[in-house]
């Protein structure tokens, strides 16, 4: 059985060279695992911190009557780029779903709603806070019926705000 000349180093080295590779497995572990997440706290995604675009795109899709003519929000802010008529119903109509929204109470929160294109702002609705932090920022992009892009963002603003206030809305 032992007629070859390394064959009886195997016995005697398994040990120490299993021995080594345990404690190089238990140290990357720890490396990785137990001290990369605890400098990155962006691994655990936190409710103040999330965001997605599902609340504004709801918004953009609800229906609206203008003139016996059914348009959804998002038909209606392109038409109101390209005709100013339409920004006065466009400003009711927004202004009726951001007071509709959810928001944490007993603190000065208010769900904003801005409309801008080349950086400069075509519409702003909701009130803003001093000192107040933006959660849930949702942004879309739309074309107008010249083909420009619009850039709209919802946001809630709210001063004083804790973690569980705003896990409440996630």
């Amino acid at each position: 059985m032992w007629d070859k000349k390394g064959d009886f180093g195997f016995p005697l080295y398994f040990f120490q060279s299993f021995v080594i590779f345990i404690f190089i497995l238990i140290f990357f572990s720890i490396l990785f695992f137990f001290i990369g997440i605890a400098e990155n706290p962006n691994l655990i995604i936190n409710a103040d911190s999330y965001s997605d675009s599902s609340k504004l795109l709801t918004l953009l899709q609800t229906p609206t009557t203008i003139q016996e003519t059914k348009l959804s929000i998002a038909e209606l802010i392109a038409l109101s780029y390209e005709d100013p008529n339409y920004k006065q119903k466009l400003t009711e109509e927004l202004n009726k779903l951001l007071a509709s929204f959810s928001k944490p109470e007993n603190k000065q929160s208010y769900w904003n709603l801005e409309i801008q294109n080349n950086n400069i702002i075509f519409l702003s609705l909701g009130d803003k806070t001093l000192g107040a932090k933006n959660y849930y920022t949702q942004k879309v992009t739309l074309p107008t019926l010249s083909k420009d892009k619009v850039q709209i963002s919802l946001y809630l603003n709210c001063l004083g705000c804790t973690k569980g206030d705003i896990e409440k809305y996630a």
